[in-house]
């Protein structure tokens, strides 16, 4: 399939990422969904950004930062 012939796929494959990492607003996870619920080949491309996504979070690194730090940095982000 071509996604470049269909706008919708488009918006909804740009979204995909953020949609993964649950990073949408409600309106604009729901719509995904819905454009997941009725397309197959972006449905498909859905399966293997979220299974590689579970792949990546079980083999990552299992030590955690010190929290701290974490708070640090998501201050610095804050912030800039």
């Amino acid at each position: 399939m071509n996604f470049e012939d269909h706008p919708d796929c488009l918006i909804a494959l740009n979204r995909m990422q953020p949609y993964v990492d649950r990073e949408l607003t409600p309106g604009e996870m729901e719509e995904v969904r819905r454009h997941l619920d009725e397309c197959p080949p972006c449905a498909k491309y859905f399966d293997l950004e979220e299974s590689f996504k579970m792949l990546v979070r079980r083999n990552a690194c299992p030590e955690r930062a010190p929290a701290g730090l974490v708070q640090r940095i998501l201050q610095n982000l804050r912030e800039a």
